[in-house]
């Protein structure tokens, strides 16, 4: 139990802190128009990695920088992500190698970056020429991938088929959470800001949590649990 309560200490620590830090670069350095994006630092996939592209569409000057950034991007939300799955996973369930999540998110960081680069791009042109409503279409994607890279960052065998339709609905929540909280970090008051972001960073570890025990919960394997699953989601994490 003091275990339990330990990680989850830490999955909200972490969680809160990156958001805070980055409000806590961006004030000081005049982007304040900016850190309504904040909270989608340590969101869950794919919204992560949306936040990642439309800094690095933004902020590059060369194909060197943009590679580099790209490259740099990857490595950086693989281990953060790999952490927070591990600290998310649940008691009940046996735990992979930390070296098995972080490869494995790492090849979710990579085809997540290749997946949203396009609509971050799309998002990056719409802010630019102030067509809000392309700006919110550029998010349905994000969407539709969230269950699909959230089911990924958990094992190797649940990219195929449906996902469940607990792990459809804590998405969705997902989505909205992180809408909320950028209103709110973007529209508090400067005194105020570095607080509200952590706070939305201790809920996207909540959301963490009830999302990877969604996607990694053995029930849905077999034995007449939910009728979207298939058999075949489960696999046997290696040992060591």
């Amino acid at each position: 139990m003091r275990s339990t309560q330990r990680r989850l200490a830490a999955l909200l620590g972490i969680a809160a802190v990156v958001p805070l830090a980055e409000v806590l670069v961006l004030m000081p350095s005049g982007f304040v128009t900016a850190k309504g994006l904040a909270p989608q630092i340590s969101a869950v996939w794919p919204y992560d990695s949306y936040h990642d592209m439309r800094w690095l569409l933004v902020y590059h000057n060369s194909w060197l920088t943009f590679w580099a950034g790209l490259l740099g991007a990857i490595l950086l939300r693989g281990v953060l992500s790999a952490t927070l799955v591990g600290l998310a996973w649940p008691a009940r369930v046996p735990r992979p190698p930390y070296r098995a999540l972080l490869r494995r998110n790492l090849e979710v960081a990579a085809l997540g970056a290749v997946l949203v680069l396009p609509f971050a791009a799309y998002s990056v042109a719409a802010s630019v020429a102030s067509l809000s409503w392309f700006l919110f279409a550029s998010l349905v994607p994000m969407v539709l991938l969230a269950p699909f890279l959230q089911r990924m960052s958990v094992g190797r065998g649940l990219w195929r088929g449906l996902p469940s339709a607990e792990l459809v609905a804590w998405s969705l929540l997902d989505f909205v959470v992180i809408s909320v909280a950028g209103g709110l970090v973007g529209s508090a008051p400067q005194a105020l800001t570095p607080l509200v972001a952590a706070v939305a960073g201790a809920v996207n570890g909540l959301l963490w949590n009830r999302t990877v025990r969604a996607a990694s919960s053995r029930n849905r394997c077999g034995g007449g649990g939910c009728r979207w699953c298939r058999s075949w989601w489960c696999w046997p994490w290696p040992s060591r």
